[in-house]
């Protein structure tokens, strides 16, 4: 039976008075090892059993940490130690399996406080590079910082700033700093770059040392309605629709003509990919636009909304969708040739919007119309997909513009990753890091997702601005699109209960000297249609156009 803790203790007592009154020298050394004195020597620093030392006492001028200790503290060091290694021989000795435990509970704190610590570091340290130190060396000529004067002592960010939307950046300034108006308007949007996101910056001159304190701009509205944005829309530039609000209520536009030709969305389910592309296209098809929707993924559901609205082709089936590619594709190169001929044309040409629905699947669909249809004599890659990649490359002076909707805009997806790069302009609603590191990896960190149905984040120019989109009903937005004079009929499609049908094919002055149809060379033909004010109007049909060729009298 082994000796009780008790026992032991009364042991140790006996032993202490032994020696105490035996071997005094041992006491005095005893003594002080436990009240945290020097054992040894003399004392290096004036520390007190209650105080640190604040000075070296001796010659040399050096201490320890160890040295400069408070008495008390050095105490607990030593007791502590001296006790945790009598408990633990006195449970290796009678309690084994007791100091097993403790060992391995023991080492399960150490490990766990270590790594959290650890990762506190970690981040603390991937802070001070990605933010701080580029804060630093951005903000310290501009604001005259002393050279000497280390990041972390002037600019406070932090740990969390990226998700706690209450979160303030704190930046102090050199005393005498002027807060001008060019400093206002120009320090608070470079430090909001860096932090990523919108940011409002506060300046306060008060006091001795002024600061300038960054805080998250305020969310847009929880919803905008048409009666919300109609002004702002009729006002729009035709070129430049309207998407939704943003931080402070600002509109939020696209344009086409210097942002970018084309958009891309990249949308989780139910993130309204609809509904942003119905807000964008009602406003193109009241301004005059024509818009071909391809929406073979969902078989034209998508925008029930257009079906019956002039100006808007909607196709349906793999076939169609093919057929409309491709014509659109030649519509582009008839474009370019008529501006090559004549550069004035380029002026006259009528907007064209394509809209391309659940690209990941429809994409798939055409491939494998393309492998059923194609013969040996046909190209390997599909038409429809070549011409979507002219179009996302050389739209943009043939008044081509693409709005094209994905879940994921992957390389495979989009055809190679420098297609990625002819959309400027990305909307993104409910995203992965992964989708946004596709997309925006030029806006780091990510802004938090947010889950209201039409929050998106339109990223253009490095910048991302958080949106709440237009949403409007389908009667709505019907009524808007079809409230402007500039409409055009659908030029080759129509509606049926059997799905999109082709109509004759119809072809502007260029095309329709391509295919023959004019009996004369391109210059004389423009001369032609200048002087004749009975000439079609075009685009027309093959059949308009020969029978009014057949009755003009230069024609042999």
């Amino acid at each position: 039976m082994g000796i009780s803790l008790s026992t032991w203790c009364k042991i140790a007592l006996v032993l202490y008075v032994i020696f105490w009154v035996t071997s005094p020298e041992v006491m005095v050394l005893i003594h002080r090892f436990l009240t945290g004195f020097i054992v040894v020597g003399e004392p290096k620093t004036n520390a007190t059993f209650l105080l640190p030392a604040d000075k070296v006492i001796t010659r040399g001028g050096r201490a320890s940490k160890w040295q400069k200790m408070a008495g008390y503290k050095r105490a607990e060091y030593r007791i502590g130690g001296l006790t945790g290694t009598s408990l633990s021989v006195y449970l290796y000795v009678w309690h084994r399996w007791i100091l097993y435990g403790l060992g391995i509970a023991a080492i399960t704190v150490v490990i766990t406080v270590a790594a959290w610590l650890g990762r506190i570091h970690w981040d603390k340290r991937v802070l001070t590079r990605d933010v701080i130190r580029p804060l630093h060396k951005m903000l310290a000529p501009l604001v005259d910082q002393e050279a000497h004067v280390t990041a972390a002592r002037w600019i406070d960010v932090p740990d969390d700033y990226a998700s706690n939307d209450s979160a303030k950046v704190v930046i102090t300034l050199p005393e005498g700093f002027a807060a001008t108006a060019e400093a206002k308007r120009l320090i608070p949007p470079l430090v909001a770059s860096r932090l990523g996101g919108e940011w409002d910056g506060t300046f306060k001159t008060t006091g001795k040392m002024p600061t300038l304190t960054m805080r998250r701009a305020p969310n847009p509205p929880d919803s905008v309605s048409l009666a919300d944005l109609r002004e702002a829309m009729l006002a729009a530039p035709e070129h430049a629709p309207v998407l939704g609000l943003g931080s402070h209520n600002k509109v939020i536009s696209v344009d086409f003509n210097n942002d970018s030709p084309h958009i891309a969305l990249s949308m989780g389910s139910g993130g309204g990919k609809s509904t942003a592309v119905r807000a964008l296209v009602i406003q193109l098809i009241r301004n005059g636009a024509d818009v071909e929707i391809i929406d073979i993924a969902k078989r034209g559901v998508s925008h029930l909304w257009a079906k019956e609205i002039p100006g808007v082709s909607i196709w349906r089936t793999a076939e169609s969708a093919h057929k409309a590619l491709v014509r659109l594709g030649e519509e582009q190169e008839g474009r370019y040739d008529e501006i090559y001929i004549d550069p004035s044309r380029e002026k006259e040409f009528n907007r064209k919007v394509l809209v391309f629905e659940e690209l990941n699947a429809s994409f798939k669909l055409l491939g494998d119309y393309w492998k059923r249809t194609r013969t040996k004599e046909d190209p390997k890659e599909s038409p429809a997909v070549s011409a979507f990649a002219s179009i996302l490359f050389a739209g943009r002076q043939g008044r081509i513009n693409a709005i094209v909707v994905a879940q994921s805009f992957t390389a495979r997806a989009i055809g190679g990753p420098e297609s990625r790069e002819n959309f400027a302009v990305r909307i993104l609603g409910r995203y992965s890091l992964n989708a946004w590191k596709m997309l925006c990896p030029e806006v780091w960190p990510a802004p938090r997702t947010n889950r209201n149905v039409g929050r998106v984040q339109m990223v253009t120019g490095a910048e991302a601005f958080a949106t709440q989109v237009l949403n409007t009903t389908d009667e709505e937005a019907y009524n808007y699109a079809t409230s402007g004079d500039a409409i055009r009929q659908p030029v080759q499609t129509t509606i049926t209960t059997e799905g999109v049908t082709d109509q004759v094919k119809t072809y502007n002055l260029a095309e329709a000297v391509r295919a023959k149809i004019i009996p004369y060379e391109y210059d004389t033909a423009k001369k032609i249609r200048q002087r004749n004010e009975s000439f079609p109007p075009l685009p027309a049909t093959e059949e308009e156009i020969r029978q009014w060729f057949a009755n003009y009298p230069g024609t042999r």
